[in-house]
Formats: structure tokens, sequence, C-alpha cells
């Protein structure tokens, strides 16, 4: 984890899949690890909706980081770059000390890669 100018940076594995609502291409048949829920939800207080929305995992908060520290929150905004390519999401979950990336749908697991840099913008009170 780096802050540089006002964001928060790191290179993850981008593990794809699909907590949250239960859907057609998100559920155990399409996600072996499939959780339905995720620790931020929507305005209707439902988890989100990996098939619709994009967003990213952050690591839960340990003794090396803390998201929430560092300016943080769920629902924020984030970019996810990979091979000059930008994406952009919402922080959406937490997950182990290292993050993941949910994507919108599985036909999209092609773009996936080994190393992917995320960018989050602290939260501005």
């Amino acid at each position: 984890m780096c802050g540089a100018n006002g964001a928060v940076f790191w290179h993850a594995d981008m593990d794809i899949d699909c907590d949250g609502q239960r859907t057609s291409q998100c559920d155990e048949d399409t996600d072996c690890c499939f959780y339905p829920d995720t620790a931020f939800h929507q305005s209707d207080d439902q988890p989100l909706n990996a098939a619709r929305l994009p967003y990213i995992v952050v690591p839960s908060p340990s003794s090396t980081w803390n998201y929430s520290s560092a300016g943080l929150k769920g629902g924020g905004s984030c970019a996810v770059i990979y091979n000059g390519k930008i994406v952009y999401a919402v922080i959406g979950d937490t997950g182990p000390p290292t993050s993941s990336v949910r994507r919108r749908t599985p036909r999209r697991r092609r773009w996936a890669s080994t190393r992917t840099r995320a960018r989050a913008a602290p939260s501005r009170a």
C-alpha cells in the first residue's frame, strides 16, 4: 500500500468472484467461494450486485494497514488499471490482507491478469 498525492495505490492479484446478491451470473455455480453478502451495501441495505456494479475488495484492517485510516470508505470511487486500460469501480467489500477485484460479468474474465494496480481516492468529508 502506498499513498501519494491524495490517493492510495497498490498492486494486487486480480481475483475475480461474485459475492453479493445472487444472480444468474453470480452464485455458487459460477463462483466456488460465493458468499451472498458484501461488507458495504446499496442504499436499500441490500448487498452489492457484482453482475451490475463493478467493485473492488480492499484488504481488511490489519496491523500493517487500515483502509479507514487511509481515508477510504465503502462506496468510494477507484480506478483499476491493467495493461493500459482503466475501469472505474467502487469500494464494495473487504477481504483478506490481499485485495481482489470484482468484475461485472464472467465473460470479461479474459481481461484478468496476475498483476493489477488499484488506485482509490480518500473520501473527502
